[in-house]
């Protein structure tokens, strides 16, 4: 068995879950979100730029997103700095920054948003508008991992089990698949199985 590759996401925690709305309740939830947004809700922006950009209870809008999840970062909003960041990384209703996207990575993990510190994590990884550096990467893939991103756990179980910039330890790479395990990855349960039976390479 192979090791899966881990790209780094949306996050999908927002100041509101919204599930099992029909159409006509949506359209009424959207306007109550607006109106909280207008009224200096930043989490209700937050909410609404996720909304635009996943396409699940609104129209996918690009362009929505990046408004709302600019005002919910100005308003202090570490989720909506997040998802901003993650527009300009892939250039989703703006020009393509990955300056931006690291230095709104950077805040919102500085902020105390784990999803940010994990997508911070792979622009160090992988050198994206920053030197590649290892050593931060892990440290901000254990942040987000301690704070209850599961993708981050399962990196640090990827770094550990290859040896990505550290000794290889499959102790600890396995500590880390079961307790991305214990969020709720179940890939990462399936790893830690394999991984356990000394089959997983």
């Amino acid at each position: 068995m192979t090791l899966r590759t881990v790209l780094h996401a949306f996050i999908v925690a927002g100041g509101l879950v919204i599930i099992g709305l029909t159409p006509a309740d949506a359209v009424e939830s959207i306007q109550e979100l607006k109106s909280a947004c207008e009224k200096g809700s930043a989490s209700a922006c937050a909410s609404l730029g996720r909304m635009y950009m996943e396409g699940k209870v609104a129209s996918q809008d690009d362009a929505q997103s990046v408004k709302f999840s600019r005002k919910a970062c100005l308003g202090r909003n570490m989720v909506g700095c997040t998802n901003l960041g993650r527009m300009y990384e892939l250039g989703r209703g703006v020009e393509k920054d990955h300056f931006q996207g690291v230095k709104l990575y950077h805040q919102a993990c500085e902020g105390g948003e784990p999803m940010g510190c994990n997508n911070l994590g792979f622009m160090y990884q992988n050198g994206d508008a920053v030197d590649p550096d290892m050593t931060q990467a892990r440290e901000l893939f254990r942040k987000s991992c301690d704070g209850g991103i599961a993708l981050g756990c399962n990196q640090l179980g990827v770094i550990y089990l290859r040896g990505i910039g550290v000794r290889k330890d499959t102790t600890e790479s396995l500590e880390y698949y079961r307790k991305a395990c214990n969020l709720g990855d179940t890939e990462s349960c399936v790893d830690a199985s394999w991984l356990k039976k000394g089959k997983l390479y």
